[in-house]
This record gives structure tokens, sequence and C-alpha cells, in this order.
């Protein structure tokens, strides 16, 4: 098997320069300018390594190596694995693929991944981790978490669309990088094991409830008659709440699978060490002192005005 410059393992990382791509690099290292928590060399993907992006992700961590790639090209992918040092040169994958937006196809992602799994098979890459959403045993994708900030438009449409039992299930990124990062350093009694990250399962009401006790303020919406208006005149969102409500009622259905799939993530990370909302809440609002202009203008690439509109 090939290796880095100092014989540790290649791990590539797919969306290296988005949220959870980036969560997991910072889980591999003990901090900016630290080597690793544990020997690699870390292939961040990115379709160009000039962006700003790109170059802040591999200051001061000589052990990452910025890596050309597109992911609708399987020559280009092939060329990665090629250039790494061909067949078992890359040890790992963490795949993450960018989700299309509301009421756009996930055709094209499906592609990217199948491409992606077909190289892996053929350059003899030992661990494959692909990071999705939560299907249980259904046909469809299901139980799309709330990312790292849900903003305004998110909650006070999910308030006005969702049943008042329905529970959410909310996961920090942080704790998708951790697992992962863990994954790759401990890979023992992980394979073709489903893994669900959640740090709580509450309620609209209950995660009112959390942000009124760290902060003294309800959670950041808009007026509930705008929720349901957006819904009104807005196909795309109507159906995921449809969907969180389905998923929920499966979940209790099916509650011995799903406690399954925890079980299987809390082997690995215990529950401990997973994110609370009332944790995440607090990291908010630090973060949100530190930086007041970055908030709820848009959600999943869709603004405020483009909902109203009715246009995804």
């Amino acid at each position: 098997m090939s290796s880095g410059p100092y014989g540790e393992p290649k791990i590539l990382v797919v969306g290296a320069t988005g949220k959870q791509g980036h969560a997991v690099i910072r889980a591999l290292t003990r901090g900016r300018g630290e080597p690793p928590a544990f020997p690699v060399h870390v292939l961040a993907l990115t379709r160009n390594p000039s962006s700003p992006k790109a170059l802040a992700l591999a200051k001061d961590r000589p052990w990452l190596e910025l890596v050309k790639g597109n992911l609708d090209s399987r020559d280009s992918m092939r060329q990665v694995f090629i250039h790494a040092g061909g067949r078992g040169a890359v040890w790992g994958v963490f795949m993450v693929l960018p989700y299309a937006g509301l009421g756009e196809s996930t055709e094209g992602e499906a592609v990217q991944g199948i491409t992606l799994a077909d190289l892996a098979m053929q350059f003899a890459v030992s661990i494959f981790v692909y990071s999705s959403v939560h299907r249980g045993e259904t046909d469809d994708d299901s139980d799309r978490s709330l990312p790292e900030h849900a903003g305004k438009i998110a909650t006070t449409v999910l308030r006005a669309g969702l049943k008042k039992d329905v529970k959410i299930r909310m996961v920090a990124v942080d704790d998708i990088g951790l697992l992962v990062a863990t994954l790759f350093q401990r890979p023992v009694n992980i394979a073709y094991k489903v893994m669900v990250v959640a740090g709580d399962d509450l309620t609209a009401t209950e995660q009112d409830d959390v942000f009124r006790r760290v902060t003294g303020k309800p959670a950041p919406s808009f007026p509930h008659f705008l929720g349901s208006f957006i819904l009104a005149i807005n196909s795309g969102l109507r159906d995921i709440t449809y969907y969180l409500d389905f998923i929920f009622r499966y979940r209790a259905d099916n509650s011995e699978l799903f406690e399954e799939h925890i079980s299987n993530t809390h082997a690995v990370v215990p529950a401990a060490h997973m994110t609370s909302f009332e944790e995440w809440v607090k990291q908010y609002e630090r973060r949100k002192r530190k930086k007041q202009t970055e908030g709820g203008g848009s959600w999943n690439r869709i603004s405020l005005s483009k909902l109203l509109m009715g246009r995804l």
C-alpha cells in the first residue's frame, strides 16, 4: 500500500471545503498548526485548489494535500486515484455530496456517489465512509436533520408545518467529524454498518424551551402566519414537512431498527461525547457574538424572496 511522505495512510476527503468535510479534517488534528491526532495524510478534494476556502483549509496543515477533482467526471476522479499512487494507495475515503436543493433532482448526486464507490472498489480502498441522510429501511431519503444553522426560515416553516408531537433529530456537524475521524483511527467492527449521528431528538416546542433557557429569548423565527403562507405556495417545503412527519412515525413503528443504528454510533463515540442541542445553542451564541453578520437570510440556498414567490 502506498502512503504519505512519512509512511502514514492516505485518506481522501470528498467535500473537504464543505461543513462536514471541514469538520472531519478538524477532528483529525489536535488544532491548527498541530500534527494530526494519529498518523494520516489527507487528500482534500476540491474543484479549485486555489480558492480562498481551499487555501485556508491547507494553511498550517502540512499533512494535508489539496487535490483537484470533478465528481461529475469519472476520468477526473480516476486521475485522483492514479496520482495518489494507484491501486491500494488511498486507504480510506470519506464522501459527502452537496444537497441538490429543495425541489431539485438528486439523480446527479446518485451518479457521483456510484462513480466514486466504483472507483474505490477498483483502486482497493480499505475503508469507505459515506455520509447521507438516515434512510431506515425505506426506499427514499429520510430525516434531513437540521444542519449547523437552521435559520429563521427553516424554524418558521417547520413550526407551521409539523404536528406538535413530531421530534426532529438534531446533529452538530462537529459530531459527524468526530465519528468519522474515530472510524478511521479505530476501524474495528464497522463494516457495512449504518450509523445515525444525533445529539438530541426534540419537538419544536422542546427546541424553543432549550433556546429560551440558554439565551433568555425564543429561537429566531418569523411570525407563524408567514410559515403557513410559505408552505401554501411552496410544494417543495410541504413535501419536506410531510416526510419529516412520516419518518417520525416510521421510527416509532420500527424503533428496534433505529435504536440499532444509534447503538452502532455509540459503540464508536459514546452518547456523552455527542453535542446536545443545549450545548449547540451555547456554541451558536458564542459564534453569533463573534460574527454578527453571518445569519439566517437563506437556508439550503433559498432566499426568503424566492420562497415567497414560490420559486425553488
